[in-house]
């Protein structure tokens, strides 16, 4: 590339010919600054670069937007569970007047550790879940734990045919993560 031909296609604008220049007008003794970045309007009225209010603004735009995804990162949650009803099951009426839906459930964990012993309480009301083939569950490192589990409900805390249920996700003790889904019944 040739920079006495003016704007050409192939420059990535690597700046390398700035530097170069300047260091072959320090070497004969001539001012720097023959190639460089400005507009028209500064090389002939010889002003120098100064801040305008439309690179205050862009700043400004820039540092809220920094703000927003630095303030995003410190409040996401290490771990993510979604419970869905599985889809075209109904409630199972028991014989002691209980209520059973079955749910499938996903856990993501999105640390760098795995994540021992979790299971799961129903926090709005007063009721049991069961989970298919294990009692507590280890989430992998960076991964996903599926599985399936049972609600069940007395039929005296339902006051509607559908209502919205709290359930926490535990790992031992330690409530790590809230999630909400419905629960149906007769």
């Amino acid at each position: 590339i040739d920079i006495r031909n003016g704007t050409q296609m192939e420059c990535v604008n690597c700046t390398a010919c700035i530097d170069e220049c300047d260091h072959i007008m320090e070497s004969i003794n001539l001012p720097k600054g023959l190639i460089r970045y400005a507009s028209e309007e500064n090389i002939e009225t010889k002003t120098p670069f100064k801040i305008t209010p439309r690179i205050k603004g862009y700043v400004a735009v820039l540092l809220i937007l920094t703000g927003f995804l630095i303030g995003m990162m410190f409040l996401r949650n290490s771990v993510e569970a979604k419970i869905l009803r599985l889809p075209g099951q109904l409630y199972q009426l028991q014989e002691d007047n209980n209520i059973r839906n079955v749910y499938t459930f996903k856990v993501i964990n999105k640390t760098t550790d795995a994540i021992e012993n979790v299971h799961f309480e129903i926090l709005s009301h007063k009721g049991k879940i069961e989970l298919v083939n294990h009692k507590n569950f280890t989430i992998p490192e960076q991964g996903i734990a599926e599985g399936t589990l049972f609600v069940t409900l007395s039929t005296a805390v339902m006051d509607e045919d559908n209502i919205k249920i709290k359930i926490g996700v535990y790992k031992e003790d330690e409530l790590i993560e809230t999630t909400s889904t419905s629960f149906i019944g007769p």
